[in-house]
C-alpha cells in the first residue's frame, strides 16, 4: 500500500500511474481544497473535504496529479498496488460460523 502525504502548500505533486481507486483522505483539523487530474479520466478543481473524511476516484493505472492548496490541512493519498492485494487466506484471516453478539450495551 502506498501512502504519500501532501502538505497544504500549493504545489503540484506527481503521484504517477496509480493503480485501481485512489483515496484521498483528510488528516485535519481544518477542511482542505485540492485539484486532481486523472490523466484520460477527469480533473476535479477546487474540490473541498471535511477533516477526517475520504474521497475516493477510479483511477485505474492512469498518471495522476495533485493539488493541496495553501492553508488547509495535510491529506494523505491512499492506494493498493496490484502485487499488494491479498485474499483473507493469504493475509491469515480465519473464517466464523456466524458475527458474535455484543454484550454490554
Amino acid at each position: 500500500m502506498a501512502v504519500v502525504n501532501i502538505p497544504p502548500d500549493g504545489q503540484i505533486h506527481i503521484l504517477g500511474p496509480v493503480p485501481g481507486i485512489l483515496h484521498v483522505y483528510n488528516r485535519g483539523p481544518n477542511v482542505s481544497t485540492y485539484n486532481l487530474t486523472i490523466v484520460h479520466v477527469n480533473n476535479w478543481q477546487n474540490v473541498n473535504i471535511a477533516a477526517g473524511h475520504t474521497d475516493s476516484y477510479a483511477a485505474n493505472g492512469n498518471a495522476t496529479y495533485i493539488q493541496n492548496l495553501a492553508g488547509g490541512s495535510t491529506l494523505q493519498c491512499l492506494w493498493v498496488g496490484l502485487a499488494d492485494e491479498l485474499t483473507p487466506e493469504q493475509a491469515g484471516l480465519e473464517k466464523a460460523e456466524s458475527m458474535p453478539g455484543v454484550s454490554g450495551h
